[in-house]
């Protein structure tokens, strides 16, 4: 059984190198949603709130398709990388999808904007957290 401390960077791990840019010319995007975000939130796995701490930098990729790379830690897990592709879905509002090897399990990003500050939420069938960011 894989035990709580050797689950995050096995998460993370799993997930490096799943999306990478294509070099498209980028039109015009969201200015406000580009750039580099930090912040903390929890992550709810084994039946508990864990505590998590991310920097993210958000890149137009083409119109309102972007890049967002995560680099999170949990003490004491560790720290890991991953980089999604994200679609602008409305007003502030953005949304993205990835596989979770380690868990088998789809992973739903979706990403609030609020002036400076953005709300993140990850839901899994297996785990789920979320990010309080700032920029």
């Amino acid at each position: 059984m894989l035990t709580r401390r050797a689950f995050v960077p096995a998460l993370l791990s799993g997930l490096l190198g799943l999306f990478s840019g294509t070099g498209l010319a980028k039109p015009a995007g969201d200015a406000a949603f580009d750039g580099v975000w930090s912040g903390a939130g929890t992550v709810a796995l084994f039946g508990r709130r864990e505590p998590i701490s991310c920097r993210v930098r958000n890149t137009n990729r083409s119109g309102d398709e972007y890049f967002s790379s995560f680099t999170c830690a949990m003490d004491p897990y560790g720290s890991g990388s991953l980089t999604i592709p994200m679609e602008r879905v409305g007003a502030k509002r953005y949304s993205g999808r990835f596989y979770d090897s380690f868990n088998q399990v789809n992973v739903q990003v979706s990403v609030l904007q609020e002036g400076n500050s953005q709300k993140v939420l990850v839901s899994s069938k297996k785990w789920k957290g979320v990010l309080h960011l700032r920029k």
